[in-house]
């Protein structure tokens, strides 16, 4: 049953392609924290250390910035979705899920 209702999805060009642009996007955004946290973490010593805080704390609020965007983005494109609203709601929570994982994996990880 689910793979009949996946096969009625793939038809829709524009859907799929939403959702792969939404997963790079994701991935692009997870890189740009992963730098931001590296940068922040870095064993500088002297003014390249405050250098180094600055320009990770300013790139990590860039990718936090664009976490946001492509969430809104996906949350404004699912509401003028033709769905079910049940199905709407499914796909929110586990985009939500899965972007506030993404974002916490890059918090908790040692670079």
């Amino acid at each position: 049953m689910p793979f009949v209702f996946l096969s009625n999805l793939s038809k829709n060009d524009a859907l799929v392609k939403l959702v792969f642009d939404h997963l790079r996007n994701l991935g692009l955004c997870a890189l740009i924290g992963s730098i931001g946290i590296w940068k922040f973490n870095s064993s500088a010593t002297g003014l390249v250390f405050i250098f180094d805080k600055a320009i990770g704390f300013v790139v990590g609020m860039i990718a936090f910035g664009l976490f946001f965007l492509n969430y809104d983005y996906g949350f404004n494109k699912l509401q003028e979705m033709d769905a079910p609203s049940w199905l709407k709601i499914i796909i929110f929570i586990i985009y939500g899920f899965v972007c506030s994982e993404v974002f916490l994996f890059l918090l908790r990880r040692k670079f």
